[in-house]
């Protein structure tokens, strides 16, 4: 059989900075046009690339076929099966049989250690990222992920149209790069011009100016630290440089970067190049060929991240530092959390329904939220927050004239317009989407609101049903007519209320409805407009939530969750020595269910029961324990594991110690270092961590107390878990 020949383009990385250190610059003197400076770099840049990188045709009999094959193992493979077709044409050769045998048993030892070294450096190296654990549990299991270019293998149907992708991948390309673009701009359009002035809710802060913060200097230290803390396998865009490549070649190339990214700031301009967005169609769910189930993803190129970022740490900490956003919003800032967005709803309701109050959470669906930001709306809303003048007009030139082009199997769709939505895959976009929306959780409303990026809770309560009713009523139609005047899109069909209560017993309870009509002068009982739908459970945050806050659906959810794993850990367990299964179950197990364990983790014992009987068979999985019985005990302290009961006590009384701290009271020795207990009118209320917190840091011994009261600061933190688990384990 003829051997067959492949062909790869390589670069050769050391030589393109001794190109680069040749280059002439001088060039950055000649003119001020900031977007023929960025091609004039970009054709240095790439000239000094081309004449580094050559083609090589590789003999596919040295390629290595596995990442941790070696090539002294595929010799040795290669003499194993020379020696078995020898042993085969001479079956009455024993000492060729035992020698082969031998060399056999012998090769598949190193192939097993080889394999077990390999995965045990690429494990540690993730274990922090669950979505590269599971790309490589995935290939270990065979289980492969969707890939945008490996998909398009059957039809795609638009509009009543059959298209080969095979055949034709231009007109895909391009039907789907015309139905992403519409997707914002269907529902943005739907909205008439208004005459609402968009500040009039918005908080004046005419008297702070971002500006001079915009216009600092962009330094070479600021550009380099942010090359050098790119993640190697950040995707490239346009210009497919690859981070790694970018890194290399940073000290060569920083002085003329910085030169044209300051020439920018200057003149309120954000380069047309760094606006071109490459989109992959993702497969999310459904039937392939309907193009509805995809979604996009946009890859922008590395420079215009390293532009956004300098931006962006500029914003946020001049954002912050004079208070400017909402404490309930949650997403996109430093030190705030899905965690913390759980921990303010849950705790409202554990709170007020230990107070025999009446609730109702509404939870909003905004549809295509990101992609139908209005640009003139948003721009309307900028000033507020102290974005004036340079900094407004570098927004504005930043939001305009923005283009993609969707990829499909290599081939590039035509240019289309980007008109509605915050640039997608950029780094400002989250930042100016939280910005858009902040006025929302500052409306003035009977009522609890909390977001994360566009996940909206708003709760209310009362002492009847009929109060919390109206107070409802009144609040959520005020943020209908707030999302109508930055012309963002309810779904009212999706959005849904919750009537909490500790009890089952049945609550009188009218509709809510979303009022489009003038309801100055109407029988609201004979309105016709929608109204949100009432269910007994919610997902909110990745948590099942039901009206009782029982938080058995949850524990149900997670047990079909995990189910799913120990199928992977059943593959894994026989190639992975115990410490590396150990970091497998903590990032692909453990990371599931302890996920918002903070704030349900308190519920009964028969709920969470379930949970614990799924949990002690990952360990013995993990363990590779054959029998299905034994003593999950001596299994959880050999694998240096929590149960998850044990755990939310660790997870409960280091939430109380980082968020709320520690004070020696004036109680005897024995109570002295005893946190106070937060009152509760039922035992309800005592299933919350604000109750459990402090109790279960009290159950700890007088030692162990003083040892956390003296690591009392963030940089003890890990000492005090430490010193916890240690002791949770020994008292298993």
């Amino acid at each position: 059989m003829k051997t067959q020949l492949l062909k790869k383009i390589l670069i050769t990385t050391s030589y393109v900075p001794t190109l680069l250190k040749q280059e002439n610059w001088s060039f950055l003197n000649n003119s001020t046009n900031v977007n023929e400076l960025i091609d004039i770099f970009y054709t240095k840049l790439n000239n000094s690339i081309d004449k580094s990188s050559f083609v090589v045709k590789l003999n596919s009999k040295n390629k290595i076929i596995k990442e941790w094959m070696t090539k002294g193992l595929l010799t040795s493979a290669r003499r194993k099966n020379d020696l078995s077709k020898m042993v085969s044409k001479h079956p009455n050769n024993i000492k060729l049989r035992q020698y082969y045998i031998k060399y056999r048993n012998h090769f598949t030892t190193l192939l097993r250690a080889r394999k077990i070294s390999f995965y045990k450096s690429e494990f540690s190296n993730i274990s922090t990222n669950p979505k590269l654990t599971w790309k490589l549990i995935n290939n270990l299991t065979k289980n492969s992920i969707n890939i945008s270019n490996e998909i398009f293998k059957n039809n795609i149907e638009s509009n009543g149209q059959i298209i080969n992708t095979q055949v034709d991948p231009l007109n895909t390309a391009n039907i789907f790069n015309s139905f992403f673009l519409g997707i914002g701009e269907d529902l943005a359009t739907k909205f008439k011009n208004n005459t609402h002035n968009i500040n009039e809710n918005i908080s004046n802060s005419q008297n702070i100016s971002f500006n001079e913060d915009f216009l600092k200097i962009i330094e070479r230290t600021e550009v380099l630290n942010i090359i050098n803390n790119f993640k190697d396998k950040t995707a490239a865009g346009f210009d497919k440089l690859s981070v790694k490549l970018v890194k290399h070649i940073a000290p060569y190339i920083v002085e003329p970067l910085i030169f044209i990214l300051n020439l920018c700031l200057k003149q309120g301009i954000f380069p047309d190049k760094f606006k071109i967005a490459i989109v992959k169609p993702l497969y999310k769910t459904g039937n392939k060929e309907n193009i509805s189930n995809y979604r996009p993803i946009s890859m922008l190129c590395n420079f215009s991240k390293i532009f956004e970022k300098n931006i962006k740490t500029r914003l946020i900490t001049f954002l912050e530092k004079n208070k400017l956003l909402s404490k309930n919003q949650f997403g996109f800032r430093t030190g705030k959390s899905t965690t913390g967005a759980l921990y303010t709803t849950i705790k409202f309701l554990y709170k007020e329904l230990d107070q025999n109050k009446k609730i109702i959470a509404v939870f909003l669906d905004l549809a295509k939220a990101f992609d139908t930001v209005n640009h003139a709306e948003l721009l309307k809303i900028l000033p507020s927050f102290g974005i004036t003048k340079d900094s407004l007009m570098w927004f504005e030139n930043y939001l305009m004239n923005r283009k993609q082009v969707v990829s499909i199997n290599g081939v590039l769709s035509n240019e289309g317009v980007i008109k509605y939505g915050v640039p997608q895959g950029s780094v400002l976009g989250p930042v100016l989407f939280i910005l858009y929306i902040n006025n929302i959780c500052n409306l003035s409303i009977d009522g609890l609101i909390t977001t994360y990026a566009d996940d909206t809770c708003i709760l209310f309560s009362s002492n009847t049903w009929d109060n919390v009713h109206h107070k409802a009523t009144i609040g959520v139609n005020n943020i209908f007519k707030e999302l109508n005047n930055i012309k963002l899109t309810l779904n009212i069909n999706k959005s849904v209320f919750v009537a909490f209560s500790i009890y089952n017993s049945a609550i009188p309870f009218n509709d809510i409805y979303i009022h489009s009509c003038d309801t100055s002068n109407l029988n609201l009982n004979l309105c016709n407009c929608q109204k949100l739908i009432r269910v007994t459970r919610v997902k909110y945050l990745g948590l099942i939530i039901d009206c009782n806050l029982r938080w058995k659906l949850h524990v149900e959810y997670l047990v079909m969750r995990l189910r799913s794993i120990i199928s992977k850990l059943f593959k894994l367990n026989k190639l992975l020595p115990t410490e590396i299964s150990r970091i497998v179950y903590n990032s692909l197990y453990k990371s599931i269910f302890q996920y918002g364990l903070i704030v349900w983790g308190g519920c009964t014992d028969n709920a969470i029961r379930p949970l614990e009987i799924q949990q002690n068979l990952a360990i013995r999985i993990c363990l590779n324990k054959k029998e299905l019985y034994g003593s999950s005990t001596t299994n959880y302290k050999v694998f240096k594991a929590l149960p998850v009961r044990y755990l939310y006590k660790q997870f409960s009384i280091m939430f109380q110690i980082d968020n709320f701290g520690f004070q020696k009271n004036n109680k005897r020795e024995n109570r002295s270092y005893d946190m106070q207990v937060n009152y509760t009118n039922k035992s309800f209320g005592k299933k919350f961590v604000d109750y459990l917190g402090p109790t279960n840091f009290n159950s700890l011994p007088l030692y162990l107390k003083k040892i956390i009261s003296s690591n009392v600061n963030k940089y003890n933190s890990i000492t005090n878990k430490k010193a916890i688990v240690n002791y949770l384990l020994l008292e298993l």
